[in-house]
């Protein structure tokens, strides 16, 4: 039983330069369940490539020749909508990623993320996990404090808001529970009932909206 495979998270790589490509190959192929199986110079082929491969995750930058990392993660979306889509880029502008998000994103790290964060990342979103690293998280909550609060905000509870808060900063259910002191099954229904209040479908659409309406 405790022997039992993993099963292989197959990784998609598109970023115009080589020498990136390259470093993430060597990086995540020796990640005993990760196996890269194609690589893309520009979001056109990585659309293709998406299609034909259906990998796991696609880890992309956002500024590419061609067709962008948002307009590729739009059509991978479309294609091959069971792939997940880790932005990788040195951007941190946030409505570029607020516009990577909303394209169909999983997930948004910056290049000088640690490698041991982004092969966490990677396996939480392939898991069906949103993934925000710290760095990103920042940039979007520093621009939903600049934002006008919005009549959403009074929807939420103060434990409502304080969970949704950290869903932007991209923690996990664990992590909430850890810095709020409640259990996980209290977070799961804290999420639940933010989902239902604010009418969207997943923790990235929430997250989302939390930003772009000023709600925490």
């Amino acid at each position: 039983m405790g022997n039992e495979l993993s099963p292989v998270i197959t990784i998609l790589i598109a970023d115009d330069y080589e020498v990136n490509r390259v470093g993430l190959k060597l990086l995540l192929d020796a990640v005993s369940d990760f196996k890269v199986v194609g690589e893309a110079s520009d979001g056109e082929k990585c659309v293709k490539l998406a299609a034909d491969l259906n990998p796991t995750v696609v880890v992309m930058d956002v500024r590419m020749p061609i067709l962008d990392g948002i307009e590729a993660t739009r059509q991978i979306k479309d294609c091959a909508p069971s792939t997940k889509i880790i932005m990788l880029t040195s951007h941190s502008d946030h409505t570029e990623v607020l516009s990577s998000l909303e394209a169909g994103a999983d997930g948004y790290c910056l290049k000088d993320v640690r490698s041991t964060q982004l092969i966490a990342a990677i396996r939480a979103v392939s898991g069906g996990a949103c993934w925000l690293d710290q760095g990103v998280a920042k940039v979007l909550l520093k621009s939903s404090t600049e934002s006008p609060k919005k009549q959403n905000q009074d929807i939420l509870n103060e434990h409502e808001l304080a969970v949704l808060k950290l869903v932007v900063e991209g923690l996990s259910n664990q992590e909430i529970g850890k810095r709020l002191f409640i259990g996980q099954d209290s977070v799961k229904v804290h999420i639940k009932h933010i989902l239902e209040k604010l009418a969207v479908t997943g923790r990235t659409q929430a997250a989302i909206k939390a930003v772009r309406e000023g709600l925490v």
